[in-house]
């Protein structure tokens, strides 16, 4: 039986997720949704392939080093994670570029040779990755051509419309979360965005503001952002639904 929902990226190996992740898997199993659980370094990497062995028909285990902790990760660490767990790494992610979190060139030359690594394991493996592209979408786009990464979503994206076409002309899925329902800006993209390369997301446990008071993402949440979206595009809400579950299924593909 196929899923109904894909949430397809969200950090429940996130700790303050911690006290409500059993309550959070038997909700995704009740309504047959599927959690691609994205991991940040080391450590949460390890903790998101513990849940997807607990839990393994809702969550799916993405490893990666996210850009935030670039400078801080050792990659042979993960290198041997992978290694040691092929069989059940779904995908590599979260990774990808972040000027925020450099002081300097050389600091983002670190996050471009992590981002560099992680696409090569990707490619190796023959893995769908999940990327980061805040305030670097073009160094992204850039990088990624220079890898053969059949599935690739740039989540939670927050670029303009002129970069989700050079995405999308890339046959690049394009995400979208909870900030959809509310943000002009981002409708205005995700309504010009492919219909087949559209993909939903929470990114929990992120909060978000507005109609959810602040409080954090949950998957639950994801009827609302199709909803939304689906008001935007002027389709019907089970027709984008299941498109967005078709692309959904193909990004994570046989993992």
């Amino acid at each position: 039986m196929s899923p109904q929902f894909i949430d397809t990226h969200i950090h429940l190996a996130d700790d303050r997720f911690f006290p409500y992740l059993e309550q959070i898997v038997n909700a995704a199993n009740a309504i047959d949704m599927i959690l691609v659980a994205n991991s940040e370094d080391f450590v949460s990497s390890t903790k998101n392939l513990e849940i997807a062995k607990s839990y393994p028909k809702n969550v799916k285990a993405f490893v990666g080093i996210h850009p935030s902790e670039s400078l801080k990760e050792n990659v042979e660490d993960v290198v041997l994670l992978l290694a040691k767990n092929r069989g059940l790494v779904a995908g590599i992610g979260e990774i990808g570029l972040d000027r925020k979190y450099t002081d300097n060139e050389e600091d983002y030359r670190v996050e471009k040779e992590i981002f560099t690594d992680m696409l090569g394991f990707a490619e190796r493996l023959n893995k769908p990755v999940s990327v980061h592209s805040r305030g670097s979408v073009d160094d992204v786009l850039e990088e990624l051509c220079n890898h053969s990464v059949d599935n690739v979503a740039l989540h939670w994206f927050s670029g303009d419309l002129n970069q989700m076409k050079r995405a999308s002309d890339k046959g690049y899925y394009v995400s979208f979360g909870p900030a959809a329902v509310y943000s002009k800006k981002i409708r205005k993209v995700a309504m010009e965005t492919p219909a087949d390369l559209l993909l939903v997301e929470t990114d929990g446990p992120v909060p978000y503001g507005a109609c959810f008071g602040g409080r954090m993402g949950w998957p639950l949440y994801l009827p609302s952002i199709i909803y939304a979206l689906a008001y935007e595009r002027k389709v019907g809400y089970h027709e984008l639904s299941e498109q967005i579950l078709q692309n959904s299924m193909k990004f994570i593909g046989d993992s």
